[in-house]
Order: C-alpha cells, then structure tokens, then sequence
C-alpha cells in the first residue's frame, strides 16, 4: 500500500491511480476546511483510491462525529456529495 497526496493539478490523479501495481491511499494533506477536505476526499474515491489515511483534519475538527460520519458515506456509502455536505452544515450547527 502506498500514501500519498491528493493532487488537482497536473497529471490526472485517476491515471497515477490507475498505474500503480499497489493499493493507494491518499493523506489528509495541509489543514483545510471540512467542506473542502469532503470534496477531496469525493473526488479521490471517485478517481479509485483504495482509501484514505487522514489524521489533523479530523482530530483537530471541533465537530469529529459529523465529520466521520459524512467521510464514512462517501468512503462506504457512495451518497451524493452535496447531500452529505448539506446533512454535515445542518449537524454542525445543531451540536
């Protein structure tokens, strides 16, 4: 397995996805925002990812649960993105 990080530019991220002999994961990257970080994470599995190996992004959100439980659909689930994003807005504002 390897890890490596989410790239939007250049190459076709699917492509290098697609290459590779081993499953590949991809890391949570800089600190971002969690609409930003379930986009990422919606176009990774879309490109083929074999998951994701993500840590600050999540342990340093003040709203964990929602967050794991909006990663979680769109990993396993293969909900719509913008379902998940307005269900995660409306749970945030609730906690």
């Amino acid at each position: 397995m390897v890890k490596v990080n989410y790239c939007i530019e250049g190459e076709d991220f699917s492509e290098v996805i697609q290459s590779s002999q081993i499953p590949v994961v991809i890391a949570g990257g800089e600190q971002m925002d969690a609409i930003s970080l379930l986009k990422m994470i919606k176009q990774a599995i879309e490109c083929g990812v074999s998951g994701i190996s993500i840590g600050r992004n999540i342990f340093q959100s003040d709203i964990r649960d929602g967050l794991l439980q909006s990663i979680g659909k769109i990993v396993h689930e293969y909900n719509d993105l913008n379902t998940i994003i307005r269900e995660y807005s409306k749970d945030k504002f609730i906690s």
